[in-house]
C-alpha cells in the first residue's frame, strides 16, 4: 500500500483516498498483472465504496477503466467490454470527449 493511501486514510480524506487506490491498482497491475488480482479487486471495491459514500462519481469511470484492465489481466473478455462501455458512456456523459476516445479505441470502435 502506498503511503500516500495511508496519509489519506489517516487524515480521513476518502475522495484523495479514491484517487490514490485506483493509481495503486493501475501500478498493481502494470507491476505484477494477474498475480496481483485479489489486491486489485480489493482496491477497487474499497475506491467503489469511497464513490458512493462520497458521491465522487467523477471517479466512477476510472473505476471501471481499471476494472477492464484487470479482466483484460485475467482474461474475461466479457467483463472488459461491459466495464469499457460503462467507463466509455461515463466519460461521454461527463462530457470528457477525449478519455471517452481513448476508451472507444480500447473497445475497437
Amino acid at each position: 500500500m502506498s503511503l500516500a493511501l495511508e496519509v489519506d486514510r489517516r487524515r480521513r480524506a476518502p475522495v484523495y483516498a479514491i484517487r490514490a487506490l485506483v493509481a495503486c491498482a493501475r501500478v498493481l497491475l502494470a507491476l505484477d498483472g494477474a498475480h496481483g488480482a485479489a489486491q486489485v479487486d480489493a482496491m477497487l471495491r474499497e475506491a467503489a465504496a469511497l464513490v458512493t459514500m462520497t458521491e465522487a462519481r467523477a471517479y466512477a469511470p476510472f473505476l471501471h477503466a481499471t476494472r477492464a484492465r484487470l479482466a483484460l489481466f485475467t482474461g474475461d473478455e466479457a467483463v472488459r467490454q461491459r466495464e469499457l462501455r460503462e467507463a466509455q458512456r461515463l466519460f461521454a456523459e461527463m462530457r470528457a470527449p477525449l478519455r471517452a476516445a481513448h476508451v472507444e479505441r480500447d473497445l475497437g470502435l
